[in-house]
């Protein structure tokens, strides 16, 4: 098995990369577990075209790989920015089909938790993924100097971890009452 966590801030401050980093830390080490952050990645803007990128290679690439794949983001104006939406438009419905794909975000308040239903939707309906039921949201509150402090946050994060997880091996070892 092989999980991925992509954070897909482009901020050098992020809260939901401090967040993918510990659930990326969380994840079982009797799997392979791979790290994508698009801040270092530098995807080019998708315009729907062909992409003859290595960058964009590489992110098909690794989802591809991937049994399992986490997406992280924060939220802003009650949507998940445009960095995060780009790199699923490259990676595209092939590198996506029949994977479990997690989410986890921080938004700015408990309004925006249904932000999150901007990105399973599509997952679903176009790119034939498994969505885990559970998804990781938290705002700013639950994390000081870069860092997540808030006890029920890290204990939801273990929960969702191994759902998440549990979720992907049952889903690639053909259990269809997963």
């Amino acid at each position: 098995m092989k999980f991925l966590v992509i954070s897909t801030s482009m901020s050098s401050t992020s809260r939901s990369r401090v967040l993918a980093q510990s659930a990326y830390e969380r994840l079982p080490e009797a799997h392979q577990s791979g790290w994508l952050d698009l801040q270092t990645e530098g995807l080019p803007l998708c315009d729907g075209g062909p992409a003859a990128d290595d960058r964009v290679d590489r992110l098909r690439r690794e989802i591809s790989g991937s049994d399992g794949i986490l997406i992280t983001f924060g939220i802003y104006n009650y949507l998940a920015p445009a960095a995060t939406k780009n790199a699923l438009e490259w990676a595209g419905r092939a590198a996506f089909e029949g994977k479990v794909v997690a989410f986890a975000a921080v938004g700015g308040g408990p309004g925006s938790l249904p932000s999150v239903a901007s990105l399973t939707t599509p997952m679903l309906l176009d790119f034939g993924a498994v969505v885990c039921p559970k998804f990781i949201y938290t705002t700013g509150a639950s994390f000081a100097d870069d860092v997540l402090v808030d006890p029920d946050v890290q204990g939801r994060l273990d929960e969702f971890v191994a759902t998440w997880t549990t979720l992907t091996q049952r889903v690639r070892a053909g259990d269809h009452h997963a």
